[in-house]
């Protein structure tokens, strides 16, 4: 869950990295890639990709601070990222855990198996 500063707000923040609980192994190493990819593109979008696959988390400009706080809620961040798909930065990743996604009991086994391998 992120916070976008309120209408109005003072907002000092350049950025906002968005990520989900369910998406929990993201990896430092992924993180830092994202924020210095922005940092070396300003792309208003930054996202981890495997192939067509993106993941978690993604980063935001605040220049699309607006549109995130004015998005249908049920909706999430995805109109934001369709609108600017064409602006958007795929940042190919290794980190299996940018992709690995919590949500039924099998997802759980899975992430074990991984944690294992580490």
């Amino acid at each position: 869950v992120a916070v976008v500063p309120a209408p109005g707000a003072m907002v000092e923040e350049e950025a906002v990295l968005v990520t989900l609980v369910d998406v929990p192994l993201v990896s430092k190493d992924t993180v830092r890639a994202l924020m210095r990819a922005w940092r070396e593109t300003g792309a208003p979008i930054v996202r981890p990709a495997r192939g067509d696959e993106h993941g978690h988390p993604v980063l935001f400009a605040r220049r699309l601070f607006r549109e995130l706080r004015t998005t249908d809620l049920a909706a999430g961040a995805k109109p934001v990222v369709r609108a600017h798909a064409g602006e958007l930065l795929n940042l190919p990743v290794s980190d299996a855990g940018a992709f690995l996604d919590l949500d039924v009991p099998a997802d759980y086994e899975r992430a074990k198996r991984l944690l294992d391998g580490m």
